[in-house]
């Protein structure tokens, strides 16, 4: 008899607690669970790339009780109580494993077919109200075709030949294509694409764009040499170095006459293997600009604001040393240091201006 009251009391607990009031505050009303989600009704779509999409149609309660989901695929939960019908997610933790990489660097350089990897996915769904009743879940299977971006991938080096402005040597290492993708890259010199589609022959061991055009041009703002790997299927990565040519100038500002000073100076550092003075003036002077003294075979150069040339020395000085000597009107100048040939060094530079 006991046991009999034990039965009746537990059964009275569960009934109250899936039971509540109604909205009118008369009776109280059996919480249901939601319905189970319609297996038909559950859609993969691949977005882009490895980032899929999984959509369904809204579980129903008998309740009017608001509903949350949980989704979970191939055993991992990917969405956990989410008011949404459906979620996004990245694929490629789902893609089986696969480390033969030699075979897909062969298969980057010759297979010229889009491919991209196949992935199944087990997609199983809950339903849950706000009394935490949950429905039955349903289970469906999707195989999708899902694209992975080539990997990442490196500069080896990048040349200027910056004695006249007129020549850049890049190269860089493969990028592997995780699905076998056939891989190929634009080549960029700031927003000018200077190589589209180029191909890394079988037997080459990387990449090599040669740039044969005068690019003076970019060297007072920052110059970004960009590389494209694209692969068939619509993936793609890139990789940018950024290279600033002015980084190293001497800004002197605002000269007046009669001005005499000397500066110890090194190339070593500068990108183009050019030193800048810039200076303004804001009357008529003479100058005599001179390398007084260097370890290396000089050549000056000097401009206006606009980088015309208005005169340039090899050997005008003591030796192998350069001057240049005249008259400048009022206005906005630089003054180049270079060695001869290419190469850098060390010295001192006089500026007089009278």
């Amino acid at each position: 008899m006991r046991n009999y009251y034990v039965y009746a009391l537990m059964a009275l607990v569960l009934i109250s607690t899936s039971c509540k009031k109604d909205d009118d505050g008369g009776g109280v009303e059996i919480n249901m669970p939601p319905t189970e989600v319609s297996a038909s009704s559950v859609v993969t779509e691949v977005l882009n790339g490895s980032t899929v999409q999984i959509s369904w149609e809204a579980a129903t309660d008998e309740n009017n009780d608001p509903i949350v989901y949980e989704v979970i695929v191939n055993d991992k939960i990917v969405a956990n109580k989410i008011s949404d019908t459906s979620i996004e997610f990245d694929a490629n933790e789902f893609i089986p494993v696969n480390d033969d990489n030699e075979e897909k660097k062969i298969a980057s350089k010759t297979n010229n077919k889009a491919k991209g990897v196949s992935v199944e996915l087990i997609i199983k769904i809950r339903a849950y109200d706000d009394d935490s009743a949950v429905s039955k879940e349903i289970e469906v299977k999707k195989s999708i075709q899902v694209n992975r971006n080539p990997e990442i991938f490196e500069f080896m080096n990048i040349y200027f030949s910056t004695f006249n402005y007129n020549h850049i040597d890049i190269t860089w290492t493969p990028s592997i294509d995780p699905d076998g993708d056939v891989v190929t890259y634009d080549v960029y010199l700031n927003d000018l694409i200077i190589n589209e589609n180029y191909v890394i022959g079988s037997d080459d061991q990387y990449g090599s764009v040669v740039y044969n055009e005068d690019f003076e041009q970019y060297i007072n703002d920052k110059l970004i040499i960009k590389v494209i790997a694209k692969d068939t299927s619509g993936g793609q990565i890139e990789i940018t170095e950024e290279f600033n040519f002015t980084e190293t100038d001497v800004d002197l500002g605002a000269l007046a006459a009669p001005y005499n000073q000397t500066f110890n100076y090194t190339t070593e550092n500068d990108l183009d293997e050019r030193l800048r003075f810039n200076f303004t003036i804001d009357t008529t002077l003479n100058y005599d600009f001179e390398i007084t003294e260097a370890n290396h075979d000089t050549y000056m150069y000097l401009y206006d604001a606009a980088g015309g040339l208005i005169q340039s020395d090899d050997d005008g000085g003591n030796g192998a040393l350069s001057k240049v000597v005249g008259a400048l009107s009022a206005g906005s100048y630089y003054l180049e240091i270079s060695s001869y040939g290419g190469g850098t060094g060390s010295g001192t530079l006089s500026m007089k201006l009278q």
